[in-house]
């Protein structure tokens, strides 16, 4: 073998050798990233089924509620987890109708503004207007809200780690009992 022949096998080799170590490098990444939106998704489904029990066994029930109001005491998110409602929908029935196609979901409610929670009351204040000091009365309201929802890991080793689901809500009666 010559000189020539020998850098040509060392060459080919390293090329080789460092083809492998790159794609072991991004599969331990890619797993990573993996692990990262497995264990966020838990999170935020468990998050999500407390936010749920916490608004069909309310004891007390809350017309058009905001994301404070939704946001559940009893959850407390694992170490190297953040849970937060981003956003608050709530249905709009048309009265008569509330499967007409004029019946929507309201405008987003966030953590910072109730835009949709204004229009919700409204909405039902219309639907109702027999009684102006209740605000709004559980009759009227349709109780179905589509809450968003978050869960972020603020763990280094979990990259990636963020997932954000909806959940759909159909809140407990006046008297507290499951629909």
């Amino acid at each position: 073998m010559t000189l020539i022949e020998i850098l040509v096998a060392m060459v080919i080799l390293s090329v080789a050798v460092v083809t492998l170590v790159g794609a072991m490098t991004s599969l331990t990444i890619a797993t990573q990233h993996h692990r990262g939106l497995g264990a966020t998704d838990t999170v935020v489904r468990d998050f999500g089924e407390s936010v749920k029990k916490n608004a069909i066994h309310a004891a007390l029930y809350t017309s058009c509620p905001t994301a404070a109001q939704l946001n559940t005491p009893a959850f407390a998110a694992p170490a190297g987890y953040t849970t937060s409602i981003d956003q608050v929908e709530y249905w709009i029935p048309v009265q008569g109708d509330p499967l007409s196609s004029s019946a929507h979901f309201s405008q987003p409610s966030t953590a910072t503004g109730d835009a949709g929670h204004d229009e919700c009351v409204e909405a039902f204040e219309l639907l109702c207007p027999d009684d102006p000091d209740i605000d709004p009365t559980p009759e009227c309201d349709s109780g179905v809200q589509r809450v968003t929802l978050t869960a972020t890991a603020t763990k280094a080793n979990e990259r990636g780690g963020k997932t954000t689901t909806e959940i759909l809500l159909r809140r407990g009666n006046s008297t507290g009992l499951a629909p």
